[in-house]
């Protein structure tokens, strides 16, 4: 079996995984128009009984770069209890659905995140339950040797681009979660260091429940920085990332609003200049009359 098959085979199952898990937020975001109001109105009933805030009514889904998804979050904790820290709360209200003939419950975890000995911030989050799957596919890898030279990385960006085209392109997911890209470096919760991206380094965990700063993955990488010493006429640095185009598109309408409001102005300019030429070369006959004539002069 070749290198690209057992992608393709890997990739494959991992897709329905995919799907499977792609029912659940089906279930639990949208209002059914019956008994289900909604993730948002379930928050509420929450905050209603316990009497908190959430900040962001949102489901945050972990994608773990490693794969590890520990059944309770809170293993993301550092052993400084100065540092920010998160415990879990009661779920939300039970979501009881009938899908394909089995009565199933759906449920959501809670957390409170505690920092500077402030009040808890509450959030609903959760690990993507695929790469828990994968992740015992990867542990077992060294039974098959099919699976030696599976490059579970790879499999990860797909899953998160797919999961995200399907959170962008679902009237029932748009909006409603945030992707997290995590970067654990071990699998030892002693040692967990909780990474967002590549670069930022988590160490407030208040950040976490930041819509402005938990950003969705992929994240594209920062384009180089333009500094002030650089010489005038050099052209901007930029890698290829969304920030390019968005550029380019606000140069291209900024000109065109320029040329257009240029061509204003020149035919503004024509237009005033053609009306005092006509001042100017008035016949002279007209102005005689209006000096001579008694009538006009009164």
């Amino acid at each position: 079996m070749t290198f690209t098959n057992i992608k393709e085979a890997v990739a494959g199952g991992f897709k329905v995984e995919v799907t499977k898990f792609d029912h659940r937020p089906f279930h639990i975001l949208p209002n059914d128009g019956a008994q289900f109001g909604g993730f948002e109105k379930n928050i509420e009933r929450y905050e209603a009984v316990h009497k908190v805030t959430f900040p962001v009514k949102k489901l945050f889904l972990i994608i773990p770069k490693k794969l590890y998804c520990p059944p309770d979050l809170a293993e993301f904790n550092k052993n400084d209890k100065n540092l920010p820290y998160m415990e879990v709360c009661s779920s939300l209200e039970d979501v009881e659905k009938n899908v394909a003939g089995v009565n199933r419950k759906y449920r959501s975890s809670i957390y409170k995140i505690y920092q500077n000995h402030t009040d808890p911030v509450y959030i609903a989050a959760e690990c993507a339950t695929p790469l828990h799957t994968l992740q015992k596919v990867k542990e077992r890898r060294a039974e098959y040797k099919e699976l030696a030279n599976a490059d579970f990385e790879e499999i990860v960006d797909d899953f998160c681009k797919m999961l995200q085209s399907i959170t962008d392109n679902s009237k029932n997911c748009y909006n409603k979660i945030e992707l997290v890209y995590y970067d654990v470096p071990s699998y030892f919760p002693a040692t967990h260091a909780i990474e967002c991206g590549v670069e930022e380094n988590l160490n407030q965990f208040i950040k976490f429940a930041n819509p402005e700063i938990v950003r969705p993955y992929p994240k594209a990488c920062p384009r180089k920085l333009i500094k002030n010493s650089r010489k005038k006429g050099k052209t901007r640095i930029l890698t290829d990332t969304p920030e390019k185009r968005l550029i380019e598109l606000a140069e291209q309408e900024t000109q065109t609003k320029n040329n257009a409001k240029r061509e204003r102005q020149e035919k503004r300019r024509e237009a005033v200049g053609g009306r005092r030429r006509r001042r100017r070369l008035a016949p002279p006959l007209l102005r005689c009359d209006f000096f001579l004539d008694p009538v006009i002069r009164i």
